[in-house]
């Protein structure tokens, strides 16, 4: 026959700090992980360079640097959608 013993009021909240512990280290992890995340700005590596193939592209085509843009997009299939102003707005306007 198995008998099971009855956990003490000290080991059930000894477990459960130890419970505790662990969450906030995980969500010590967690928070430095976020605070890793690379975020691009114009001083990155290589996006000088990036805009001024987009310039030198735009010339070459005669388009605006937008209009080059939105053709990588969905070359690269991102997902980006591009909405021009005036629909923009009158979506807008007209609610």
């Amino acid at each position: 026959m198995v008998t099971r013993t009855r956990r003490t009021i000290e080991e059930q909240i000894a477990e459960a700090q130890a419970k505790l512990k662990a969450l906030q280290e995980q969500g010590k992890k967690i928070k430095e992980a976020k605070s890793k995340r690379f975020v691009l700005n114009k001083d990155s590596a290589g996006v000088a360079e990036l805009l001024n193939q987009i310039d030198s592209v735009a010339k070459q085509n005669g388009v605006k640097a937008a209009d080059v843009i939105k053709a990588v997009a969905k070359l690269k299939r991102t997902g980006l959608l591009i909405e021009h102003r005036s629909t923009r707005f009158d979506n807008v306007m007209a609610l």
